[in-house]
């Protein structure tokens, strides 16, 4: 059977299409146009449904794409603050870093003066206390040697600048230690001048 295309008939044809048909035909048309109306309606509806889901795909795809450049742009908007940010910042972090080492610095340099100022003073009374000490050092052996002096020349006086027994043994304590020629009384009145140790 020819299938027609209703668009392309005028009514005339199709009254004459009819009347030449017998009825199960006609029904049979009839039936096939309604199955056709039926899967025209499900390919409509299917073509719908591949449009929704292809809209919803391109909305998706569209709101991934607009998230996509929103945080590309935004970070690199950070990113350019950022650098920007850091370009500023730096000289002025360094005017600050420079201003804290100088106070850092000031802060030794006062430090290591009032250590120089303490070591100066440690020494000056280091210095007094050892003059003081030489001082009576000096004092003491001046008294010891005037002591010595006055009994050297006391021991002389007793019997008029002779050597006597007194001296002599005054000698002999004092010069036991030096190894020094050491003078003895004997009775011819002559001195031994030296003695060998045998």
């Amino acid at each position: 059977m020819k299938i027609i295309n209703n668009k392309d008939m005028t009514k005339q044809e199709l009254r004459d299409l009819v009347d030449s048909t017998d009825a199960r035909t006609l029904s049979r048309i009839i039936a096939k146009g309604q199955d056709y109306d039926v899967e025209m309606e499900k390919a409509k509806k299917r073509l719908e449904e591949e449009k929704a889901k292809t809209d919803r795909y391109a909305v998706a795809e569209r709101k991934e794409r607009f998230r996509t450049r929103f945080f590309s742009i935004g970070g690199a908007v950070l990113g350019i603050g950022l650098l920007l940010g850091g370009l500023v910042g730096c000289p002025q972090y360094n005017v600050y870093k420079s201003g804290l080492q100088g106070k850092a610095e000031l802060v030794r340099a006062e430090q290591n003066k009032k250590i120089q100022i303490e070591n100066a003073k440690g020494k000056l009374n280091a210095a007094r206390m050892l003059a003081e000490s030489d001082s009576i050092r000096a004092i003491g052996a001046k008294n010891v040697e005037r002591i010595r002096a006055e009994g050297m020349a006391e021991a002389m006086e007793i019997e008029n600048g002779k050597l006597t027994d007194k001296y002599i043994q005054y000698l002999w304590v004092r010069n036991i230690d030096k190894g020094d020629k050491i003078y003895i009384s004997t009775e011819a009145g002559l001195p031994i001048l030296e003695a060998g140790n045998k």
